[in-house]
């Protein structure tokens, strides 16, 4: 009995390879093989391994499906994981302050176990760290929480806020509706920087986005002076 996990972050050309080794060497009585495999990436690694054949448009996906059957002889799909789940889950790996940090946002966690297992893994090393240093006594841990929410699943923007940590705060007054970002006037105040903080909220003003969530009643105004101390425990 074999089992073949991670094949999405092999390349796709060896991808096939490594299944057509299976196919060759293990295609054997009473050997079992277990596949834990994403079909899209199936389809990508067909178009890159046999993209000399031209495939006509939206065959290469076919021709993944078609791969696949050939060897799978009982395919079997993991569903969605559900909001309730990620509750269930979260509380199970972490009872501790920091799971109870992120509790109240469970609604914006990606429902991706391995993100929620590193969301919690960094509060609670940073929960450790702050418990032994006199000095972060004081840390936020809700504010952490989002913090460490938005390093994990906007890394983008988690790039650029711990450059220039005031634009947490400027985010949190878009949300609010305090700044109307398609309006310049509001961003007078900033001086030189109007125009690159106008097109950074723009960027991120995303209404639809879980960001809204995260950015209501966040807090970052109330800690403007001190959010580089968090960021910088978040290694920013």
């Amino acid at each position: 009995m074999f089992f073949i996990d991670d094949l999405d972050r092999c390349d796709p050309a060896q991808i096939i390879d490594l299944l057509e080794a299976v196919k060759l060497f293990f295609d054997l009585k009473h050997v079992f093989v277990f596949l834990a495999v994403d079909k899209e990436v199936i389809d990508r690694g067909i178009e890159v391994k046999y993209s000399e054949f031209k495939f006509a448009e939206g065959r290469a996906a076919a021709v993944g499906a078609e791969y696949i059957e050939k060897m799978v002889q009982l395919p079997l799909q993991l569903f969605p994981v559900g909001r309730t789940q990620v509750a269930s889950f979260m509380e199970a790996l972490s009872p501790s302050a920091a799971g109870r940090a992120l509790a109240p946002l469970h609604e914006l966690v990606s429902p991706n176990p391995r993100k929620i297992k590193r969301i919690l893994n960094i509060l609670a090393v940073t929960q450790a760290i702050a418990e032994a240093t006199p000095e972060l006594a004081d840390l936020d841990f809700a504010v952490m929480a989002r913090l460490v929410l938005l390093q994990v699943q906007s890394s983008d923007l988690y790039a650029a806020v711990s450059r220039q940590p005031d634009l947490l705060a400027i985010l949190e007054s878009c949300y609010s509706g305090e700044i109307k970002v398609n309006e310049p006037q509001n961003f007078v105040k900033f001086g030189d920087r109007r125009s690159a903080v106008q097109a950074f909220c723009k960027t991120y003003y995303l209404p639809e986005s879980y960001l809204a969530g995260l950015f209501k009643d966040a807090g970052f105004a109330k800690l403007d002076p001190s959010l580089a101390t968090y960021l910088t425990m978040l290694g920013g």
